[in-house]
């Protein structure tokens, strides 16, 4: 990753995993982002800070852009032994 901005390759590339949170009241609907998806529509190198992907999306359950999004990590499950 390069400094403070991520690009959307760079998410698909670490496995970071983005998900929308609607914050509309008596909504809270919440998605995980289709990268690849959102690289074919806005090209892999388009940034994809919240402050960046945020403005470009919309709830899908009510169409309020009263939204925030949370970054994770891709954890491993630890084995059962």
């Amino acid at each position: 990753m390069t400094g403070l901005a991520w690009t959307i390759a760079e998410l698909i590339a670490e496995k970071i995993t983005v998900t929308v949170y609607c914050q509309a009241d008596g909504c809270g609907y919440n998605q995980e982002l289709d990268l690849n998806q959102l690289a074919a529509e806005f090209g892999p190198d388009a940034r994809a800070m919240a402050a960046d992907l945020a403005p470009k999306l919309t709830c899908w359950m009510c169409g309020s852009k009263d939204i925030s999004l949370i970054y994770s990590p891709k954890t491993r499950t630890p084995s059962r032994e």
